[in-house]
């Protein structure tokens, strides 16, 4: 149902489905904002005129370093500074909708709008709202190769059957499931809409090939060893070399294809401990996997769990974490922002453990919003819209009401 959805969202699409650099524009905008003319900032970058022209014309650019440096230095711009703006100017990188514009597909019963951008990539996220009437389910649900999907329920009461499990959420709960067991969402309310959010990575970013083996019967220690692999791997396609399980864990490349090979009879229990200890798996989950007893993870979020973060002294804001904050290898966060009246919220990188390839989504929940991204972009947003940036530019929230504001936050990584 994933791959359905994707594909829905991702017909009609103009605009290019991978991460660039929208450099050509860039350096157009930034020489009409200095109001120099093309002919002179060639000419001072040592450079044919129809050349910068060629560049300028299309988004995209290609060109050696030296000739960015001398373009830059002709603009009078530092050379990372053309750069920056170059993201900035791609439209994945700050993409906004609004109520009444945002997408939405239907499925008997099922309507789905999506929040983020129409892009493959591993560092992005899909983040959708999902409403489903009454008696109705979105199921069966398979996104293999996904450790992690989380949900937010917005409005219950919400059946869930995570393979042999069955749980029911109200609203304002939360939780965080393993993709690749079959799972499916259930509206068991006869007049009631239940109304949740779930995050993903896109299906088509996953390889959906490189799912975990079928595991024999027994004792499967080539197949627990495999899901070591995977889920000590920060990467969710791509699990961990043995090279670096050999560093991390101290067992030889030898042993470890021994156990990798499935023909190991006798417990090499020491074995099993290293690795447990290098890879910071339990050795009782090693042995569950191994024999069947996990089937993947689904961790529910409690109150007892969740964080409350007060940073209203630094930035007027308060944070009501849907998890516990910073949950080891978790890919999402998602939490409740309440912003102070009149208040802004800076960016402050050097605070965030993640300084890289860090994305976030906003989605107003009450009030209105001022969002300035990068050098020139601003966007005001009222409750219901949304705005998906690459959270490694500047930006700022300012809370332009005299009342306090509410808007949820959603982020790969976690950044808080």
């Amino acid at each position: 149902m994933y791959q359905k959805i994707w594909s829905d969202y991702l017909s009609g699409q103009k605009e290019p489905l991978t991460r660039t650099l929208y450099l050509g524009k860039a350096l157009r905008l930034i020489r009409e904002q200095m109001r120099r003319s093309r002919n002179a900032v060639a000419k001072e970058a040592n450079m044919g005129t129809s050349l910068l022209r060629h560049m300028e014309l299309g988004p995209e650019a290609r060109s050696t370093w030296e000739k960015i440096e001398r373009l830059a230095h002709s603009l009078g711009v530092p050379t990372e500074k053309l750069l920056e703006r170059s993201r900035e100017e791609f439209p994945y990188n700050f993409f906004r909708q609004t109520e009444d514009n945002r997408p939405h597909f239907e499925y008997d019963g099922i309507s789905v709008y999506p929040y983020s951008p129409p892009i493959s990539s591993q560092n992005d996220f899909l983040l959708l709202k999902v409403e489903l009437r009454p008696a109705k389910s979105l199921s069966p649900c398979l996104h293999l190769g996904a450790r992690e999907i989380a949900c937010y329920v917005l409005d219950g009461p919400l059946t869930f059957k995570f393979g042999d499990q069955t749980c029911s959420f109200k609203g304002n709960q939360s939780f965080f499931f393993d993709g690749s067991v079959e799972h499916g969402f259930m509206n068991e309310n006869p007049e009631k809409t239940v109304k949740f959010f779930l995050c993903l990575n896109p299906p088509n970013a996953m390889n959906t090939k490189d799912g975990l083996p079928l595991r024999k019967k027994g004792l499967d220690l080539a197949y627990a060893l495999e899901y070591v692999r995977r889920k000590a791997s920060p990467l969710p396609t791509m699990p961990l070399p043995w090279p670096m399980i050999e560093k991390m864990t101290g067992v030889s490349f030898r042993e470890l294809m021994q156990l990798q090979s499935g023909k190991t009879k006798i417990i090499p229990w020491d074995q099993l401990e290293s690795i447990a200890h290098g890879t910071g798996i339990s050795l009782d989950e090693m042995i569950q996997v191994a024999t069947g007893k996990i089937k993947g993870r689904l961790e529910i979020c409690t109150a007892l769990t969740r964080g409350h973060l007060n940073y209203e002294d630094q930035f007027g804001i308060r944070i009501y974490s849907a998890v516990r904050p910073g949950g080891g290898r978790r890919r999402f966060f998602i939490g409740q922002i309440f912003l102070k009246e009149r208040a802004k919220f800076q960016s402050a990188r050097r605070r965030w453990r993640y300084q890289t390839n860090a994305l976030m989504c906003l989605v107003v929940q009450d009030g209105r919003i001022l969002v300035e991204y990068g050098d020139r972009k601003k966007e005001t947003l009222s409750t219901g819209d949304s705005v998906y940036w690459d959270a490694n530019l500047e930006f700022i929230i300012h809370n332009l009401e005299y009342q306090e504001s509410k808007f949820f936050l959603f982020t790969q990584p976690p950044l808080f």
